[in-house]
């Protein structure tokens, strides 16, 4: 699944990488990142009142509320949890174990633009602010 940030169609579907079809996004919006979980798609926007949209195969989405209108860059999966990331608000991590239902979680103020998953914790980088770097504690 690829997104797009403007146009009519800003999903893209391929099973095979080679040949793809365009859907209809929840909301059109300038959809910045995405990630796979737990059977589930989980994008992130930065514009928009429903700023997360979901899908189970990728085709037909479905709107989530964040619990901030923050500019939501980042997103990604790791040991059961999504984890989206904003490089400007109040509360600039946001988690959830669904992709429907999201809280904010204690973060450091960041330019925070991309966060991965791997060996037990999430890293986020950043290009903005004091921190450049953040990482949970190990699980």
């Amino acid at each position: 699944v690829a997104l797009g940030q403007s146009g009519t169609n800003r999903v893209m579907r391929s099973t095979d990488g080679s040949a793809w079809s365009a859907h209809m996004s929840a909301e059109g919006s300038s959809w910045d990142d995405i990630a796979y979980g737990n059977g589930l798609f989980v994008a992130v926007n930065n514009t928009g009142s429903n700023r997360i949209m979901t899908s189970p195969t990728g085709a037909t989405w479905t709107t989530a509320t964040a619990p901030e209108l923050n500019v939501w860059r980042a997103i990604t999966y790791g040991n059961g949890v999504f984890v989206a990331l904003s490089p400007s608000g109040t509360n600039r991590v946001m988690t959830s174990t669904d992709g429907a239902t999201w809280s904010v979680q204690r973060g450091v103020s960041g330019g925070w633009r991309a966060v991965a998953y791997g060996n037990g914790r999430f890293v986020a980088v950043g290009d903005g602010g004091t921190y450049h770097v953040m990482h949970s504690a190990c699980n």
